[in-house]
C-alpha cells in the first residue's frame, strides 16, 4: 500500500496498527485522532519509507495530519 486516506470519524489510530506498511508514502490522517505509541514500528523496528523520509514518528503525524 503506498497511500491511505482515512475518513474524518476515525478518532483513533492504535499502537502498531500501520506497522506492516513499509512501502507507504502517502497518509492523511483525521485533525483530530489520536495516536496510540509506535504506530509505525513493528517487533523488529525495520524502518518504514514514512519514517526515513521524515525521520521520526512524531515528525509523521505532524507532517501529516489534514
Amino acid at each position: 500500500m503506498f497511500s491511505l486516506e482515512l475518513p474524518k470519524d476515525v478518532t483513533e489510530i492504535g499502537n502498531e496498527a500501520l506497522t506492516s506498511c513499509y512501502c507507504l508514502r502517502n497518509v492523511a490522517f483525521p485533525p483530530n485522532a489520536v495516536f496510540g505509541d509506535d504506530i509505525f514500528i513493528d517487533e523488529e523496528m525495520e524502518m518504514t519509507d514514512l519514517e526515513l523520509l521524515f525521520g521520526s514518528v512524531a515528525q509523521i503525524i505532524a507532517a501529516l495530519q489534514l
